[in-house]
């Protein structure tokens, strides 16, 4: 990088985002240029002589300045520091670009004030400065300056009786250029090494930067500065001829709007884009104003048409030579700030070749994240891991996210960032299966391939608590195995203003998955995503985690009958041969509950529906404990071939409430009189009846009637007083067998 520029200033086109359709754009051209670097000092003195100087930020932030002033000015005589200093060999619009052999490029505007303010008489400073001309020569070129340079102009060994004095006033503004600038820390010129990286997506953050082509981002929007002629035309290439005259079109309809959003076609892969300009300013604040607005504006605008991703490019950072870190700093925080309000997705698209570019927004993006967000501490359980991490839902990289139906605002919350066609997939869903236990719908704009959407009511009794979060985990395990994934992110359901017991809560949930995972040997990712705020939360969910796997009851490991066969494709009915005993035992209590109704046995197929049946176990578990005794019965239920097959994939849930009758109370009915049932059994085009041999925990009964939709309060289900059983609880019954018969 170091070393003496060519005679030759070649003109260049590599810049592509910023040949701008301003006169006001720098442009370069073949010439020689007059190259003037030289060694100068800056010496304090006692005398009070007829120049000031002021140090202050130049107005783009590309350099610090030093400027001198004639004596008297008003500007100076408030000033707290009275330094007096005398420079030698300076000229009008030198730029500094070292200060006592060190490169002043990664020190700040403070850093040099103190540095002259704290300069010993007769001690001199020694100034590497150069002339303007050189100085963009450089920079344009990527070649560094520095005093082991052989062109270098050495000082003189006697100082020049040019004396300067003054107080140095620090950080004074102004809107004209400066006399002596200094370079302002900044990566534009840096020799950065490359790296792997071609994205860098922080996990919890909203923005993200990307090394890539504007035109070819799979997102919603788009944003393009029309104040860049080579984007703006760029784009419009890759729109087509429809894409541009539209655009066209619309200006000509609203002349005075600055946003124009046309929607994408041709080559763009986006749904929209946005056309709207920035202002490029001299001065460092109204550059950064400039540049907030554009930010500001197009990510309102997308959160007004319920867009939910979008990308910028890096304005400013081509010809236009303006301060990498400022546009970094400037772009990044008030993207940061605005996806927070509006949930939006942003990433930042800069060219491949621009290194230095995609360091400055990838540092400046890991400076405006909150730390906390990053907290993350997991475990080892067999062939998988589970992480607690303090974070945000919605920015999680799994398979699959899991939400909550009892939560309106975490709903709400994924629902916004996973974007419209989401939203209207989920409520399309809970209209056609309002009782569904589970609802799945696609990733949109989230890191993730599914969400499902899981139907749990929290409670405030221990016990229904712990089975509720039993059943509502095996729901999650079981659909997550039929899809294949390999990692989920759970939120801390019940956690919030939902009033549950967190002990209860965060034991259960990572109970049930270390159970998961140490029983089925699964290679899972298992993450429990918790708010920032909930330091509480986020401890005991660790404390649980991190408990020694020896301290989980492996008695609660319940295992599946001896009976059951293996399945690679998630089957769930098993043909029982004729030769086998379980075929004979069950053909045997059939035949003597129907006696003569059932004149042929089709088949019987064994229900193998782990999930349901590993919630049925612990209800089973809860029953025997809270009433001393085995309430479990075999009993019948009789239905059409359709809801059969409903019944085996989502067992006994609320859909099938009423399906039969109401007599007895709105819930699933089953009775110990097969020939009861049989009534049930619709036979279908070729006269064949189906009837369920179910397990059903009775528990507590009382007498039922019609107007009963839930269990009454001390019971758990309702009866004749005979024959006939009504639960309303899916998991209070399994269907072991369904004979299939005429």
């Amino acid at each position: 990088m170091a070393g003496t520029p060519d005679n030759e200033l070649l003109s260049s086109t590599s810049d592509q985002e910023e040949t701008s359709m301003s006169n006001s754009r720098p442009v370069y051209s073949p010439r020689r240029i007059n190259q003037d670097i030289r060694l100068c000092t800056i010496t304090r003195t006692h005398e009070k002589d007829t120049y000031g100087i002021e140090i202050t930020s130049c107005p783009i932030e590309l350099f610090y300045s030093i400027r001198i002033l004639p004596s008297g000015n008003k500007k100076l005589s408030n000033e707290p520091q009275n330094l007096h200093a005398a420079l030698a060999g300076v000229k009008p619009n030198d730029r500094i670009v070292e200060i006592n052999d060190e490169s002043v490029d990664l020190r700040t505007l403070e850093e040099v004030v103190q540095l002259l303010q704290e300069t010993k008489y007769p001690q001199p400073l020694i100034l590497l400065v150069t002339n303007a001309e050189t100085y963009d020569y450089y920079r344009h070129h990527d070649k560094q300056i520095h005093s082991k340079l052989p062109n270098v102009r050495k000082l003189s060994n006697r100082v020049e009786k040019r004396i300067v004095s003054s107080p140095l006033d620090g950080l004074r503004k102004t809107n004209s250029l400066m006399d002596l600038h200094l370079p302002k820390p900044t990566t534009t010129h840096r020799n950065i090494p490359r790296t792997s990286f071609n994205q860098i997506k922080s996990e919890n953050s909203l923005v993200n930067v990307c090394k890539g082509d504007l035109a070819t981002q799979n997102v919603d929007v788009i944003v393009v500065s029309s104040s860049s002629q080579f984007l703006f035309d760029s784009i419009c290439q890759a729109g087509g001829t429809d894409f541009t005259n539209a655009y066209n079109a619309e200006v000509k309809k609203k002349p005075g709007r600055s946003l124009i959003s046309i929607k994408a076609d041709g080559k763009l892969t986006s749904k929209q884009v946005y056309f709207l300009p920035w202002t490029e300013r001299f001065d460092h604040l109204m550059l950064s104003a400039s540049i907030q607005k554009f930010v500001s504006d197009a990510i309102t605008e997308a959160a007004n048409d319920k867009f939910r991703s979008m990308a910028f490019p890096a304005i400013g950072c081509g010809l236009y030579g303006y301060s990498i870190d400022l546009v970094a700093r400037t772009m990044t925080t008030e993207a940061y700030q605005q996806s927070l309000k509006h949930r939006i997705n942003v990433s930042f698209v800069i060219q491949p070749q621009r290194m230095d570019v995609f360091e400055t927004f990838r540092n400046q993006i890991d400076s405006i994240i909150p730390k906390q967000l990053f907290e993350v501490k997991s475990t080892t359980i067999k062939n998988g891991s589970i992480e607690v991490i303090k974070g945000d839902m919605t920015k999680q990289k799994v398979d699959v996210i899991i939400a909550s139906s009892s939560s309106g605002f975490l709903l709400k919350t994924i629902l916004n960032a996973a974007g419209a066609d989401v939203s209207t997939a989920y409520n399309n869903e809970l209209k056609n299966r309002p009782n569904a236990i589970l609802i799945e719908t696609p990733g949109g704009a989230l890191f993730c391939k599914r969400i499902f959407f899981v139907k749990w009511e929290p409670n405030h009794d221990p016990q229904t608590l712990r089975i509720s979060l039993t059943d509502m985990v095996s729901t999650v395990i079981q659909s997550a195995i039929s899809h294949k994934f390999t990692s989920i992110a759970f939120p801390a359901i019940g956690c919030g203003n939902l009033g549950c017991s967190v002990n209860i809560v965060v034991e259960t949930l990572v109970f049930e998955m270390k159970k998961c995972l140490l029983k089925r040997q699964l290679p899972w990712t298992v993450k429990f995503v918790i708010e920032p705020s909930q330091q509480n939360v986020y401890d005991e969910f660790w404390t649980q985690v991190s408990k020694k796997q020896d301290d989980l009851d492996q008695q609660c490991l319940y295992e599946i009958p001896s009976t059951w066969e293996t399945s690679t494709d998630n089957k769930m009915r098993f043909e029982l041969s004729p030769n086998t005993r379980e075929f004979q035992e069950v053909k045997q209590k059939f035949n003597d509950a129907m006696h003569v109704l059932a004149k042929e046995i089709i088949r019987i197929e064994r229900i193998q529906n782990e999930r349901w049946y590993v919630q049925y176990l612990a209800h089973q578990k809860d029953f025997k404990s809270r009433l001393n005794n085995d309430t479990e019965r075999r009993l019948f239920h009789g239905c059409p071939e359709q809801a059969a097959n409903s019944i085996i994939t989502d067992c006994f849930n609320r859909s099938h409430a009423g399906a039969n009758a109401t007599l007895y109370g709105v819930g699933a009915y089953f009775s110990s009189h097969a020939t009861f049932s049989h009534s049930y059994a619709n036979p279908n085009s070729n006269g064949e009846r189906r009837m369920f041999i179910a397990r059903v925990l009775i528990g507590k009964t009382t007498p039922g009637d019609s107007s009963m939709k839930t269990r009454p309060v001390g019971f758990d289900s309702t009866t004749d007083g005979n024959h006939i059983f009504v639960i309303y609880h899916d998991a209070q019954a399994y269907a072991e067998y369904l004979i299939t018969y005429k």
